[in-house]
């Protein structure tokens, strides 16, 4: 078992230097079991050690006082507990977590009573698409909001971000699918590190048709809200909506409406 703990914690590192999608701390977690348990079964030989080296008369006091292996375990498991949690003066500080306005966003859309029962679309990148729609979700009575990831809807990639495809050859075609899907909302993100990609520049030469659009601007102002002008038209369809997952599922996913 404890080789198997350790060619995990050996295989998680390796991993993390070698693929370059797995950047950040939170792929770490997995290892974080079996590191307290490799920890744990350290200390035991360690607490041994230690006694014998005390009675061995390298202590000033006495033999008889020195612990037995199995206080001293408990006295090495404090120690190295009181020496994590004891935090430097540089680390002591409450953490003000960024603002980047997707709160805001998700804040606007929610508390319109207009806006219930929308399909919203996000355009920006990883961070920014899973915030906004974490965002809705914590103040939706769901099912109400749809929230469209522009990265899944608009283009396709693999899980590295390679083999980038844009799913719309022209502006019509997707102004078409936006009607389609029943897009009345586009959250575009223009926060520095978000890719100009082909995809949202057709986005965007959509949302610059202010017969169709009108965008409103929220701190910061890198991320800007647009609005539907008008109702949808009555002749619409109603097209069910799918993932292209070429890559990894080799097929589209249909998402339930």
């Amino acid at each position: 078992m404890w080789a198997a703990l350790a060619a995990l914690v050996v295989g998680q590192a390796a991993f993390q230097v070698t693929v370059g999608a797995a950047d950040g701390v939170r792929h770490l977690l997995q290892v974080l079991a079996p590191l307290v348990m490799l920890a744990a079964a350290g200390i035991t030989p360690l607490a041994i050690a230690l006694t014998t080296w005390l009675r061995r008369g390298l202590w000033a006091g006495a033999p008889a006082r020195v612990p037995g292996p199995r206080v001293m375990e408990g006295l090495v498991a404090a120690g190295v507990l009181a020496l994590a949690l004891v935090p430097r003066p540089a680390d002591v500080s409450v953490f003000e977590p960024p603002r980047h306005g997707y709160a805001r966003i998700a804040a606007t859309i929610a508390e319109d009573p207009a806006l219930a029962e929308t399909v919203v679309l996000v355009s920006s990148d990883s961070i920014g698409e899973g915030a906004t729609v974490a965002e809705i979700a914590m103040r939706d009575r769901r099912p109400q909001h749809v929230v469209l990831r522009g990265s899944k809807v608009l283009s396709s990639s693999s899980w590295m971000g390679e083999d980038y495809q844009a799913l719309f050859s022209s502006t019509a075609e997707l102004r078409d699918f936006l009607e389609r899907a029943r897009v009345e909302l586009v959250v575009l993100d223009d926060m520095a590190g978000v890719s100009e990609t082909p995809d949202r520049q057709q986005l965007r030469a959509v949302l610059a048709d202010e017969t169709q659009w009108t965008a409103t601007v929220l701190a910061p102002a890198s991320v800007q809200l647009f609005r539907r002008r008008g109702a949808l038209p009555a002749t619409a369809p109603r097209t069910p909506l799918e993932i292209a997952m070429p890559h990894s599922w080799e097929r589209d996913i249909p998402l339930p409406r």
